[in-house]
């Protein structure tokens, strides 16, 4: 019954003064205005102006409606705008996965400028999922996962972003330091530092220690990176990290790399966003920033 264009018209006619000047301002014909509060004003039984010699006046009922027109008007445009900042990528809600603890470190340098770039942009980042990061992605509950496991599954796209090698890190005066390279057996008597991860997900585990029957002499679950760092440097243990982090943290700790095996551990991070998202601004702009 009552439409947008009614609550138009009685604000243009109330601003204008004439039905000539308010139909130019919206763009309509005459006739095409005056038909349409007719028909409002033939649903409702309501007159909503009344003509004095060459001037409208609004009656009661065309004052009640210009209030609410008034009240609902810039509401209705504030939502239409938003609306339209959603459909073109200018607004939106990411969120954002991470099944890799390191990477959290990486992340910020990308997050600050991601924020800047776009305001109206909320973002969330979690690593707390009731399900794996990729059933995640596909149950909608994120957007964006960024993970060093290729897991190809329908509807996702993969983009790789970092790589990177896996390497023991140790306190700089280890006995293990110094080594080109360690073997499995090496673990055997020392305390790996982990992330609460299953074991089963863990690369030093999966790729290291259980293809040569090898398991450390103890386990110790640390939630932190920083803590893990300074539990190695002081010898209290020994983990895995990424050269690259590695690199950062031996600036202003006493702690080195070793590449596991000859020939290392070679990994890859990946961005996985679902396929029907990609072409969302905000999401190709995180893309292309964590590729740079």
């Amino acid at each position: 019954m009552l439409e947008r264009v009614h609550l138009e018209i009685i604000d243009a006619l109330d601003r204008t003064g004439s039905l000539t000047r308010a139909a130019d301002q919206l763009n309509l014909t005459q006739p095409a205005l005056t038909h349409s509060i007719r028909k409002l004003e033939g649903l409702t039984g309501a007159t909503l102006w009344q003509r004095e010699g060459r001037t409208l006046r609004l009656t009661q009922a065309g004052q009640h409606l210009l209030r609410s027109a008034r009240q609902l008007l810039p509401g209705l445009q504030e939502t239409e705008a938003t609306l339209q900042a959603y459909g073109t990528g200018k607004r939106g809600r990411l969120r954002l996965g991470v099944e890799c603890h390191p990477c959290f470190e990486w992340l910020v340098g990308i997050i600050n400028g991601f924020l800047q770039a776009w305001e109206d942009v909320e973002l969330d980042v979690t690593r707390q999922f009731q399900f794996d990061g990729l059933q995640a992605l596909q149950e909608r509950a994120i957007d964006l996962l960024v993970t060093p496991d290729h897991i190809p599954r329908d509807g996702l796209r993969y983009q790789s972003i970092h790589r990177y090698e896996l390497q023991l890190l140790t306190a700089a005066d280890h006995p293990l330091a110094g080594r080109p390279h360690i073997q499995p057996q090496d673990l055997a008597a020392e305390t790996l530092l982990t992330y609460p991860i299953a074991a089963e997900r863990l690369d030093v585990y999966t790729r290291f220690l259980n293809p040569a029957g090898i398991q450390p002499r103890e386990r110790k679950i640390v939630e932190t990176i920083e803590i893990m760092v300074q539990l190695a440097a002081a010898g209290r243990g020994v983990s895995t990290f990424p050269d690259w982090l590695i690199q950062r943290h031996a600036r202003t700790s006493p702690v080195t790399g070793i590449r596991l095996g000859s020939s290392g551990i070679q990994k890859e991070l990946y961005l996985v966003c679902r396929e029907e998202d990609r072409e969302i601004p905000y999401i190709q702009d995180f893309l292309e920033r964590s590729r740079a």
